[in-house]
Protein backbone atom coordinates (compact mmCIF):
# COMPACT_ATOMS: atom_id res chain seq x y z
CA UNK A 1 0.00 0.00 0.00
CA UNK A 2 1.34 3.41 -0.93
CA UNK A 3 1.62 6.31 1.49
CA UNK A 4 -0.91 8.39 -0.46
CA UNK A 5 -3.45 5.58 -0.42
CA UNK A 6 -3.02 5.16 3.34
CA UNK A 7 -3.53 8.90 3.86
CA UNK A 8 -6.80 8.79 1.92
CA UNK A 9 -8.04 5.78 3.91
CA UNK A 10 -7.24 7.52 7.21
CA UNK A 11 -9.23 10.59 6.17
CA UNK A 12 -12.12 8.41 4.95
CA UNK A 13 -12.34 6.58 8.28
CA UNK A 14 -12.31 9.86 10.20
CA UNK A 15 -15.19 11.16 8.08
CA UNK A 16 -17.18 7.94 8.43
CA UNK A 17 -16.84 8.01 12.22
CA UNK A 18 -18.12 11.61 12.24
CA UNK A 19 -21.36 10.75 10.43
CA UNK A 20 -24.11 13.20 11.42
CA UNK A 21 -21.79 15.28 13.62
CA UNK A 22 -20.02 18.64 13.45
CA UNK A 23 -16.31 17.93 13.17
CA UNK A 24 -12.98 19.56 12.35
CA UNK A 25 -10.36 17.15 11.00
CA UNK A 26 -6.68 18.07 11.00
CA UNK A 27 -4.33 16.33 8.57
CA UNK A 28 -0.67 16.79 7.69
CA UNK A 29 -1.18 15.16 4.30
CA UNK A 30 -1.14 17.69 1.49
CA UNK A 31 -2.27 14.96 -0.89
CA UNK A 32 -5.41 14.08 1.08
CA UNK A 33 -6.14 17.75 1.79
CA UNK A 34 -5.88 18.79 -1.89
CA UNK A 35 -7.79 15.72 -3.05
CA UNK A 36 -10.87 16.44 -0.96
CA UNK A 37 -10.82 20.20 -1.64
CA UNK A 38 -9.54 20.56 -5.22
CA UNK A 39 -8.51 17.50 -7.21
CA UNK A 40 -11.32 15.17 -6.18
CA UNK A 41 -14.23 17.30 -7.46
CA UNK A 42 -12.27 18.05 -10.65
CA UNK A 43 -11.61 14.36 -11.24
CA UNK A 44 -15.29 13.60 -10.66
CA UNK A 45 -16.37 16.24 -13.16
CA UNK A 46 -13.94 14.97 -15.81
CA UNK A 47 -14.76 11.30 -15.49
CA UNK A 48 -11.83 10.35 -13.21
CA UNK A 49 -9.45 10.36 -16.21
CA UNK A 50 -5.99 11.83 -16.71
CA UNK A 51 -4.92 13.81 -19.77
CA UNK A 52 -3.75 10.56 -21.40
CA UNK A 53 -7.15 8.97 -20.87
CA UNK A 54 -5.90 6.69 -18.10
CA UNK A 55 -7.65 6.05 -14.82
CA UNK A 56 -6.54 8.33 -11.97
CA UNK A 57 -4.42 6.88 -9.22
CA UNK A 58 -6.23 5.57 -6.11
CA UNK A 59 -9.62 5.84 -7.83
CA UNK A 60 -11.59 3.61 -5.36
CA UNK A 61 -10.31 5.60 -2.40
CA UNK A 62 -11.07 8.93 -4.10
CA UNK A 63 -14.64 7.80 -4.79
CA UNK A 64 -15.04 6.73 -1.15
CA UNK A 65 -13.60 10.04 0.04
CA UNK A 66 -16.03 12.11 -2.04
CA UNK A 67 -18.93 10.10 -0.58
CA UNK A 68 -17.60 10.14 2.99
CA UNK A 69 -17.17 13.92 3.04
CA UNK A 70 -20.97 14.21 2.73
CA UNK A 71 -21.63 12.13 5.86
CA UNK A 72 -20.93 14.67 8.66
CA UNK A 73 -23.51 17.35 9.39
CA UNK A 74 -20.80 20.00 9.13
CA UNK A 75 -17.12 19.36 8.44
CA UNK A 76 -13.92 21.37 8.10
CA UNK A 77 -10.73 19.67 6.92
CA UNK A 78 -7.65 21.69 7.90
CA UNK A 79 -4.05 21.12 6.86
CA UNK A 80 -1.36 21.40 9.55
CA UNK A 81 2.41 20.93 9.27
CA UNK A 82 3.73 17.51 10.21
CA UNK A 83 6.15 16.54 13.01
CA UNK A 84 5.22 19.43 15.30
CA UNK A 85 6.59 20.23 18.72
CA UNK A 86 4.62 21.69 21.60
CA UNK A 87 1.68 20.77 23.80
CA UNK A 88 -1.27 22.17 21.88
CA UNK A 89 -3.90 19.66 20.73
CA UNK A 90 -2.73 19.76 17.10
CA UNK A 91 0.87 18.92 17.97
CA UNK A 92 -0.15 16.16 20.38
CA UNK A 93 -2.45 14.58 17.82
CA UNK A 94 0.24 14.81 15.16
CA UNK A 95 2.80 13.05 17.37
CA UNK A 96 0.23 10.40 18.32
CA UNK A 97 -0.35 9.66 14.64
CA UNK A 98 3.41 9.45 14.01
CA UNK A 99 3.75 6.93 16.86
CA UNK A 100 0.74 4.83 15.79
CA UNK A 101 1.84 4.50 12.16
CA UNK A 102 4.99 2.36 12.70
CA UNK A 103 3.21 0.31 15.37
CA UNK A 104 0.41 -0.59 12.98
CA UNK A 105 2.88 -1.32 10.18
CA UNK A 106 4.85 -3.75 12.36
CA UNK A 107 1.84 -6.01 13.02
CA UNK A 108 1.19 -9.15 11.05
CA UNK A 109 -1.62 -8.74 8.59
CA UNK A 110 -2.96 -11.40 6.25
CA UNK A 111 -5.09 -10.13 3.40
CA UNK A 112 -7.46 -12.59 1.76
CA UNK A 113 -6.63 -13.04 -1.92
CA UNK A 114 -9.20 -14.23 -4.41
CA UNK A 115 -7.86 -15.28 -7.80
CA UNK A 116 -10.41 -14.77 -10.53
CA UNK A 117 -9.83 -15.81 -14.11
CA UNK A 118 -11.74 -13.64 -16.56
CA UNK A 119 -12.47 -14.83 -20.07
CA UNK A 120 -10.91 -12.85 -22.93
CA UNK A 121 -13.12 -10.20 -24.51
CA UNK A 122 -15.09 -11.59 -27.39
CA UNK A 123 -16.83 -10.16 -30.42
CA UNK A 124 -20.19 -9.95 -28.73
CA UNK A 125 -23.46 -10.57 -30.50
CA UNK A 126 -23.82 -9.28 -34.06
CA UNK A 127 -27.06 -9.01 -36.01
CA UNK A 128 -27.71 -12.12 -38.11
CA UNK A 129 -27.82 -10.00 -41.27
CA UNK A 130 -25.77 -6.79 -41.74
CA UNK A 131 -27.75 -3.61 -42.25
CA UNK A 132 -25.47 -1.75 -44.66
CA UNK A 133 -26.75 1.63 -45.79
CA UNK A 134 -26.39 2.94 -49.33
CA UNK A 135 -23.24 4.98 -48.50
CA UNK A 136 -21.81 1.87 -46.82
CA UNK A 137 -22.35 -0.20 -49.96
CA UNK A 138 -20.78 2.52 -52.12
CA UNK A 139 -17.72 2.54 -49.85
CA UNK A 140 -17.56 -1.28 -49.91
CA UNK A 141 -17.80 -1.46 -53.70
CA UNK A 142 -14.98 1.06 -54.11
CA UNK A 143 -12.60 -1.23 -52.18
CA UNK A 144 -11.76 -4.27 -54.29
CA UNK A 145 -10.12 -6.06 -51.35
CA UNK A 146 -13.43 -6.52 -49.53
CA UNK A 147 -15.18 -9.83 -49.99
CA UNK A 148 -18.72 -10.81 -49.06
CA UNK A 149 -19.35 -13.94 -47.01
CA UNK A 150 -22.16 -15.87 -48.68
CA UNK A 151 -23.13 -17.54 -45.41
CA UNK A 152 -23.97 -14.52 -43.28
CA UNK A 153 -23.73 -11.59 -45.70
CA UNK A 154 -20.98 -9.78 -43.78
CA UNK A 155 -18.07 -8.27 -45.70
CA UNK A 156 -14.46 -8.85 -44.71
CA UNK A 157 -11.16 -7.55 -46.02
CA UNK A 158 -8.03 -9.47 -46.93
CA UNK A 159 -6.87 -9.38 -43.28
CA UNK A 160 -10.14 -10.98 -42.15
CA UNK A 161 -11.33 -7.71 -40.54
CA UNK A 162 -15.09 -7.58 -40.19
CA UNK A 163 -16.71 -4.60 -41.95
CA UNK A 164 -19.37 -2.99 -39.75
CA UNK A 165 -22.07 -0.58 -40.91
CA UNK A 166 -21.11 3.02 -40.22
CA UNK A 167 -23.95 3.52 -37.72
CA UNK A 168 -23.01 0.39 -35.78
CA UNK A 169 -19.33 1.41 -35.80
CA UNK A 170 -20.14 4.87 -34.43
CA UNK A 171 -22.33 3.36 -31.70
CA UNK A 172 -19.50 0.99 -30.76
CA UNK A 173 -16.92 3.80 -30.61
CA UNK A 174 -19.21 6.06 -28.55
CA UNK A 175 -19.78 3.30 -26.01
CA UNK A 176 -16.06 2.49 -25.97
CA UNK A 177 -15.05 6.11 -25.43
CA UNK A 178 -17.64 6.64 -22.70
CA UNK A 179 -16.18 3.78 -20.68
CA UNK A 180 -12.45 4.30 -21.39
CA UNK A 181 -11.87 7.89 -22.65
CA UNK A 182 -9.01 6.61 -24.79
CA UNK A 183 -7.31 8.83 -27.33
CA UNK A 184 -7.57 8.56 -31.09
CA UNK A 185 -4.53 6.34 -31.65
CA UNK A 186 -5.35 3.92 -28.84
CA UNK A 187 -8.97 3.64 -29.95
CA UNK A 188 -7.93 2.81 -33.51
CA UNK A 189 -5.41 0.30 -32.18
CA UNK A 190 -8.12 -1.34 -30.11
CA UNK A 191 -10.39 -1.63 -33.16
CA UNK A 192 -7.52 -3.12 -35.15
CA UNK A 193 -6.88 -5.67 -32.39
CA UNK A 194 -10.56 -6.63 -32.46
CA UNK A 195 -10.40 -7.04 -36.29
CA UNK A 196 -13.11 -4.43 -36.91
CA UNK A 197 -13.45 -1.78 -39.61
CA UNK A 198 -16.20 0.53 -40.80
CA UNK A 199 -16.56 3.47 -43.22
CA UNK A 200 -15.08 6.82 -42.11
CA UNK A 201 -13.51 5.08 -39.15
CA UNK A 202 -10.72 7.60 -38.44
CA UNK A 203 -12.98 10.63 -38.89
CA UNK A 204 -15.68 9.12 -36.68
CA UNK A 205 -13.26 8.40 -33.84
CA UNK A 206 -11.83 11.91 -34.10
CA UNK A 207 -15.31 13.50 -33.99
CA UNK A 208 -16.31 11.50 -30.91
CA UNK A 209 -13.15 12.47 -29.01
CA UNK A 210 -13.44 16.15 -29.96
CA UNK A 211 -17.08 16.20 -28.84
CA UNK A 212 -16.24 14.74 -25.40
CA UNK A 213 -16.27 17.58 -22.86
CA UNK A 214 -14.27 15.62 -20.29
CA UNK A 215 -11.46 14.95 -22.77
CA UNK A 216 -11.36 18.56 -23.94
CA UNK A 217 -11.12 19.81 -20.35
CA UNK A 218 -8.35 17.38 -19.47
CA UNK A 219 -6.34 17.93 -22.65
CA UNK A 220 -5.59 21.58 -21.96
CA UNK A 221 -2.78 21.65 -24.50
CA UNK A 222 -4.95 20.42 -27.38
CA UNK A 223 -7.74 22.96 -27.53
CA UNK A 224 -9.68 23.33 -30.72
CA UNK A 225 -9.03 26.35 -32.92
CA UNK A 226 -11.26 29.22 -31.80
CA UNK A 227 -11.18 31.07 -35.12
CA UNK A 228 -9.45 34.18 -36.45
CA UNK A 229 -10.77 37.69 -36.02
CA UNK A 230 -10.63 39.80 -39.15
CA UNK A 231 -8.25 42.74 -38.68
CA UNK A 232 -7.92 44.11 -42.19
CA UNK A 233 -4.98 44.23 -44.55
CA UNK A 234 -4.02 47.87 -44.01
CA UNK A 235 -4.43 50.50 -41.27
CA UNK A 236 -7.96 51.84 -40.95
CA UNK A 237 -9.57 49.19 -43.15
CA UNK A 238 -11.65 47.65 -40.35
CA UNK A 239 -12.98 49.80 -37.52
CA UNK A 240 -15.20 48.84 -34.59
CA UNK A 241 -16.59 51.37 -32.12
CA UNK A 242 -17.51 50.20 -28.60
CA UNK A 243 -19.80 52.38 -26.50
CA UNK A 244 -18.76 52.53 -22.81
CA UNK A 245 -21.24 51.46 -20.16
CA UNK A 246 -22.19 54.11 -17.57
CA UNK A 247 -24.02 53.75 -14.27
CA UNK A 248 -26.88 56.08 -15.39
CA UNK A 249 -26.79 57.75 -11.97
CA UNK A 250 -23.57 59.64 -11.40
CA UNK A 251 -22.33 62.51 -13.61
CA UNK A 252 -20.48 61.41 -16.71
CA UNK A 253 -18.40 63.75 -18.84
CA UNK A 254 -16.96 62.67 -22.16
CA UNK A 255 -14.16 64.70 -23.72
CA UNK A 256 -12.75 64.13 -27.18
CA UNK A 257 -10.29 65.79 -29.50
CA UNK A 258 -12.10 65.30 -32.82
CA UNK A 259 -12.35 68.31 -35.13
CA UNK A 260 -15.18 68.93 -37.54
CA UNK A 261 -14.60 67.62 -41.03
CA UNK A 262 -14.73 69.90 -44.02
CA UNK A 263 -17.42 69.40 -46.66
CA UNK A 264 -14.84 67.82 -48.97
CA UNK A 265 -13.74 65.39 -46.24
CA UNK A 266 -17.35 64.51 -45.42
CA UNK A 267 -18.11 63.73 -49.05
CA UNK A 268 -14.96 61.62 -49.35
CA UNK A 269 -15.73 59.72 -46.12
CA UNK A 270 -19.26 58.93 -47.25
CA UNK A 271 -17.89 57.52 -50.48
CA UNK A 272 -15.11 55.43 -48.88
CA UNK A 273 -16.66 54.32 -45.57
CA UNK A 274 -19.88 52.60 -44.55
CA UNK A 275 -21.41 52.42 -41.05
CA UNK A 276 -23.01 49.05 -40.36
CA UNK A 277 -24.98 48.01 -37.24
CA UNK A 278 -23.40 45.45 -34.94
CA UNK A 279 -24.91 41.97 -35.13
CA UNK A 280 -25.28 41.40 -31.38
CA UNK A 281 -25.35 44.90 -29.85
CA UNK A 282 -27.62 47.62 -31.30
CA UNK A 283 -25.52 50.29 -29.52
CA UNK A 284 -22.45 49.45 -31.59
CA UNK A 285 -21.53 50.60 -35.07
CA UNK A 286 -18.89 49.12 -37.30
CA UNK A 287 -17.06 51.29 -39.84
CA UNK A 288 -16.00 49.32 -42.89
CA UNK A 289 -14.03 50.70 -45.82
CA UNK A 290 -15.94 50.07 -49.03
CA UNK A 291 -14.18 48.10 -51.70
CA UNK A 292 -13.55 50.00 -54.92
CA UNK A 293 -16.01 49.05 -57.64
Amino acid sequence: MSVQKAELIALIQALEQAKGKRVTIFTDSRYAFSTVHIQGPIYQERGFRTAEGKEVKNLPEIRRLLKAVQLPRAVAIVHVPGHQKGEDPRAQGNRAADAAAPEAASRDYAAPILAVGLPPPGMGTLPPVPDYSLPDLVWINEDTTLQKDDKDGWHRDQNNNLILPAILGRHLCEHLHTTTHLGEKKTLTLLQTACLRFPRQNATVREIIQACKACQLMRTGKKQHTGTRYQGEEPGQHWEIDFPEVDRIGPWVHCNHVWQATPEEQEKAQAEWEARPHLSNPLKLKLVRQEPS
